[in-house]
């Protein structure tokens, strides 16, 4: 029986220091739904060729397209009526869901090995795509397709930890869909005003606080960020490094069953137990 599993991924659209986002009425989800309207294509090596296509809207702020591969070949066939082997031209397009909601950022990317060995390889090809649409080049936005990790196993080990030792946490420049007064936007504001790309904030102590750590966890998975800590599980134990990053949030369907308006609204409610 065939399944469709989802992996969820967050585009971030990391405006320039000196941006051109804001001087005109363009929004993120704007940019964001243009750049998919272009459908645009582009030839990452010789007869191998990605595109977007098969954009269909399910609600106000959220749709489905298709992402795929064209590649072109050579078949070696036996022609029966001239008795001779022959080379014909053979062109094979194989091609993904993906879900997406313009108003969160977020991007539900369909498993398929014939197109790549992971979704994150698909997501990397996403980015390109997107990244080459006018929308996205006129308004100098450098794009981020991350996977969004599951923290549940990151959190639980903090919270039954016998103490939080270290704390280290990751950032980019401002995201415009993000809103974490506490950790992301001051950080990302930082970022850019130093021209940086990436950054990460390093906490040490005898004893962290553990919600505050928490609620910095669920802000870094939600934003496609990563996040590491240092623990004593109990006392007198060692201390031991544990990592968020890890299985990205996942849903699978029987495919005679699915359903994409609901896996939308399933997706959004993923997005949401992440971000607590």
């Amino acid at each position: 029986m065939s399944t469709i599993e989802l992996h969820l991924f967050r585009i971030k659209f990391i405006k320039p220091k000196q941006g051109l986002l804001f001087n005109n009425n363009w929004t993120p989800a704007n940019i964001f739904k243009s750049a998919l309207e272009e459908k645009p294509s582009i030839e990452f090596r010789e007869d191998h060729i990605w595109h977007i296509g098969n954009l269909q809207t399910l609600d106000n702020s959220g749709g489905s397209f298709a992402v795929g591969r064209t590649t072109k070949t050579t078949v070696a066939k036996y022609d029966l009526e001239t008795g001779n082997f022959i080379e014909e031209y053979f062109e094979e397009s194989p091609y993904t869901l993906c879900l997406y909601d313009l108003n969160i950022g977020l991007i539900a990317i369909a498993k398929k090995s014939k197109l790549a060995p992971t979704t994150n390889g698909i997501a990397k090809k996403l980015n390109k795509l997107l990244s080459a649409s006018k929308s996205v080049r006129e308004n100098d936005i450098n794009i981020k397709i991350d996977i969004i990790s599951d923290p549940e196993g990151f959190i639980q080990k903090i919270k039954s930890s016998y103490s939080l030792k270290k704390f280290t946490s990751h950032f980019t420049g401002p995201n415009p869909f993000d809103a974490d007064e506490l950790f992301q936007k001051p950080l990302s504001v930082y970022c850019q005003a130093i021209n940086g790309d990436k950054g990460q904030v390093l906490v040490e102590g005898d004893s962290l606080d553990t919600d505050v750590a928490i609620s910095i966890a669920k802000s870094s998975a939600s934003t496609g960020n990563e996040a590491s800590a240092n623990i004593v599980s109990y006392h007198g134990g060692t201390v031991k490094k544990i990592n968020l990053k890890g299985d990205p949030v996942k849903r699978s369907y029987k495919e005679e069953e699915f359903k994409m308006e609901v896996a939308l609204n399933e997706m959004r409610l993923e997005y949401q137990r992440v971000r607590g």
